[in-house]
């Protein structure tokens, strides 16, 4: 089977760790992020600021040509992993660019990517599944974090809406991906903040005191489980925390 994963996100974390599993699974893989470290002959590092607002998506489409990806495959996913909580602030205190690169990032990006997936990909005989990674901030507010919570609201929305366009196509899954709070690099960004500009800084900080944090290799085997069977796709959500049960 020619199958081939784009996953953003990939030079750590949940996106590393799954770029890992689907290249023992037989996958070619297209990691998009700033930086990287990790080589294997099938594993293809595509350079982009993910917070830009330049969206080099043609470049993509070169890039997967010089490296003899065929836009014919078996399987396509892509996993809209990568996103930042920053910044942490009252809404009053924040600044425009601050607010713009969030957006970028967050949403913005991950609308154009499986955009791009969808023109170049989708037809009788290829299986498309996009996964975006969500967040609980996605569904309740936190204080301190209006742009991460709408942000992350929106891309919900966003896959909600996809799956109504194109769930009749018989060869097309979306789903949101709720992976519970990690120890990543993302939650060592939130308990820096200070109380003045987080409030709730002292409860992250006792959940990696306490041992609370699931370790990200274990939720991308959860993630992993699941997008490889398309077929037993069946609902719009998944949740770590019940997928690790």
């Amino acid at each position: 089977m020619k199958k081939v994963a784009i996953i953003t996100g990939t030079s750590r974390g949940l996106g590393l760790s799954l770029a890992n599993l689907f290249l023992q699974d037989g996958y070619q893989v297209v990691g998009i992020a700033r930086t990287n470290k990790f080589k294997h002959s099938d594993f293809y590092f595509f350079k982009w600021d993910l917070s830009s607002a330049k969206n080099p998506c043609a470049k993509l489409s070169s890039f997967l040509a010089s490296k003899k990806i065929p836009f014919k495959m078996d399987h396509v996913v892509l996993v809209n992993n990568a996103a930042t909580v920053m910044p942490i602030h009252f809404i009053d205190k924040l600044k425009e660019k601050e607010v713009q690169l969030s957006y970028q990032l967050n949403l913005h990006t991950p609308m154009m990517i499986s955009q791009w997936v969808l023109q170049k990909f989708l037809n009788k005989s290829t299986q498309v599944t996009i996964c975006n990674v969500s967040s609980g901030a996605a569904m309740r507010p936190f204080i301190n974090w209006s742009i991460y919570c709408t942000m992350k609201a929106g891309l919900k929305m966003f896959t909600e809406c996809l799956n109504l366009e194109f769930s009749d196509s018989g060869k097309f899954k979306t789903f949101s991906f709720y992976p519970g709070v990690m120890d990543t690099q993302m939650q060592e960004t939130i308990r820096k903040q200070n109380l003045k500009s987080f409030k709730n800084v002292e409860k992250f900080k006792e959940l990696k005191e306490k041992n609370q944090l699931l370790d990200p290799q274990a939720v991308a085997v959860s993630l992993f489980n699941v997008i490889k069977s398309p077929s037993n796709i069946t609902k719009i959500e998944y949740n770590a925390m019940d997928l690790l049960k």
